[in-house]
C-alpha cells in the first residue's frame, strides 16, 4: 500500500511547475520529484548605537529671542550633565532660509542639524526630556543599529536554512524517502513592520516615555528562505 500511495502523490507535486523554475531546471531535472520547504529565523538584539536628530533654529520665547548659538550652549550644558561625550555629536548640516512677510524679504533665519549618537535607550530618554525642559524639540530618532549585527544576520541565515532543511527531511521520512540535492534556494522578502521614529513636537508624558524605552529596546532580525529539494 505504502508505495502506491507514493506513486499517486509524487506526480502531482511535479504537475504544475513554475516558469521561473522550468527555465532554471534542466530538461532531465523538470521530471524529478521534489519537495518545497520554508524556513524562518528569527534573533532579537538590544541596539548599542541609535541615532539622534537635533535641529536648531533661531526663534522667539515669550517676546525673547533664542539664538542658535544660546541653544548650541544649552546643548552642550545637557550632554555634560549626562556625562555624554561630545566626540558623539557631529554637525550635519547648516542651512539659511529667507524669511517672507506680505511677499517682502524681512530677514534671514539660519538653522543647523546635529547627529548624536547614544548607546542605549536610557540615555535617549534622558536626552529628551532635558532638551525638551529647554525648548530645543525639533527632534527626532533617525535610526538604531547594533554594532554586531553583521555577525548576527549571518548566523540567523544559516539558521534558517537549517530549519528549512530539517523540515524537508521530518516530512520525507514520514513517507519513507529521503532528500536529495536542492534545485533552488531563495531568500524570501523580509515581512517585519517598519520600525516607528520617536519625535518630539511637545510635552512628553510619562507613557511617551514609556513607549520610547519599549520601542527602542531590541531590534529583531529575521530572514526565511525557501528552498527546494529533489527526492531520492
Amino acid at each position: 500500500m505504502q508505495r502506491i500511495f507514493l506513486i499517486i502523490i509524487l506526480p502531482l507535486i511535479t504537475l504544475f511547475p513554475s516558469k521561473i523554475d522550468a527555465q532554471l531546471l534542466t530538461p532531465a531535472e523538470k521530471n524529478i520529484p521534489y519537495i518545497e520547504v520554508i524556513g524562518s529565523a528569527s534573533q532579537k538584539v538590544v541596539p548599542d548605537k541609535i541615532f539622534l536628530s537635533i535641529g536648531l533654529s533661531e526663534k522667539s520665547i515669550q517676546k525673547k529671542t533664542w539664538t542658535i548659538s544660546e541653544q548650541e550652549t544649552s546643548l552642550f550644558q545637557v550632554l555634560d550633565q549626562l556625562q555624554i561625550s561630545r566626540d558623539q555629536l557631529a554637525l550635519s548640516d547648516t542651512n539659511a532660509s529667507i524669511i517672507r512677510r506680505k511677499k517682502r524679504e524681512t530677514g534671514v533665519r539660519f538653522e543647523k542639524e546635529y547627529i548624536l549618537e547614544l548607546k542605549n535607550a536610557s540615555q535617549l530618554s534622558a536626552v529628551f526630556t532635558q532638551l525638551q525642559q529647554r525648548n530645543i524639540k525639533e527632534v527626532n530618532v533617525t535610526k538604531t543599529e547594533s554594532s554586531k549585527i553583521i555577525e548576527l544576520r549571518k548566523e540567523v541565515r544559516i539558521e534558517a536554512i537549517k530549519l528549512a532543511k530539517a523540515k524537508a527531511e521530518y516530512l520525507l521520512e514520514a513517507i519513507g524517502e529521503t532528500i536529495g540535492r536542492p534545485l533552488e534556494i531563495r531568500e524570501l522578502p523580509d515581512e517585519r513592520v517598519a520600525r516607528r521614529t520617536f519625535a518630539s513636537n511637545g510635552i512628553i508624558t510619562q507613557k511617551d516615555k514609556e513607549d520610547l524605552l519599549a520601542e527602542f529596546e531590541q531590534i529583531e532580525i529575521k530572514f526565511s528562505y525557501y528552498i527546494k529539494y529533489s527526492i531520492n
